[in-house]
């Protein structure tokens, strides 16, 4: 005769061991793989309040509610440092977008009006309309019309596109080039903004360390040519002295 498989527990036999929740095991693991923004930390939070909920209900043959409690409470912190950290990227990407929006902006106007309020005072004065005509031309040549990005994940996006045109690129002139990415119809670019010695990192925002300070601007092209606003192999011309006037000598003019 076939065991009846509802017959009565028998108390004299040992009980089962408890096993220790996978899934308990798996939350506490995600919630420690941090690295993956979001997707870990939300993982260890669903699995880590179902592992709690299948262990109190499993009448004591399966545990690890320790686990399952450390893995939802890592899991819950990680994802909410990972949610500020983004909310602080973005607020501050957005804010640099905004200060060098001139630049990138001026680039699809036929006269430089817009561009010379973010250069350096002396700058702004030398360059003609032909000057920013010229270096337009040279751009749009292989970027095609310039475009704005939509928002600040376009624009981190566009570092990821033009980010190997940096490396390609050795006529960088001081440590002050501040890069932004542009975007073309026909493909990206890299701008740089170059700066005076000491004020890109002078503890400024970035509004009051780039705007109306440009000594120069540069664009990478696809091809790996920089074009710059104004040569900077270009001979500096220095203004002549004034002449001195003669002061009388004291006591009059003489006799």
């Amino acid at each position: 005769m076939s065991q009846n498989p509802y017959a009565a527990y028998d108390p004299s036999q040992p009980a089962p061991e408890a096993r220790t929740s996978a899934m308990a095991i798996v939350s506490l693991v995600c919630s420690l793989l941090c690295c993956i923004p979001f997707i870990t930390g939300g993982l260890a939070v669903l699995l880590g309040t179902v592992a709690i909920l299948r262990i109190g209900g499993s009448g004591g043959r399966r545990k690890g509610t320790g686990l399952a409690i450390a893995g939802l409470i890592i899991g819950l912190i990680v994802t909410i440092v990972w949610i500020i950290a983004f909310a602080l990227g973005a607020a501050a990407v957005q804010e640099f977008n905004r200060t060098t929006a001139p630049f990138v902006e001026s680039m699809n106007m036929a006269d430089a009006t817009k561009l010379r309020s973010a250069l350096d005072p002396n700058l702004s004065s030398q360059v003609t309309d032909k000057d920013w005509a010229d270096f337009k031309s040279q751009i749009e040549a292989e970027l095609g019309t310039i475009e704005p990005f939509s928002g600040a994940l376009a624009f981190i996006g566009g570092y990821f596109e033009a980010g190997e045109l940096l490396e390609k690129h050795r006529g960088s002139r001081n440590k002050e080039t501040v890069p932004i990415p542009v975007k073309g119809t026909l493909g990206y670019g890299m701008m740089l903004i170059e700066l005076p010695p000491g004020r890109r990192n002078s503890g400024n925002s970035a509004q009051e360390a780039i705007l109306g300070n440009a000594v120069n601007i540069g664009v990478i092209l696809p091809s790996g040519k920089t074009v710059y606003l104004v040569d900077p192999d270009a001979p500096k011309t220095v203004p002549a002295p004034k002449p001195t006037p003669q002061l009388p000598p004291p006591g009059g003019e003489g006799v």
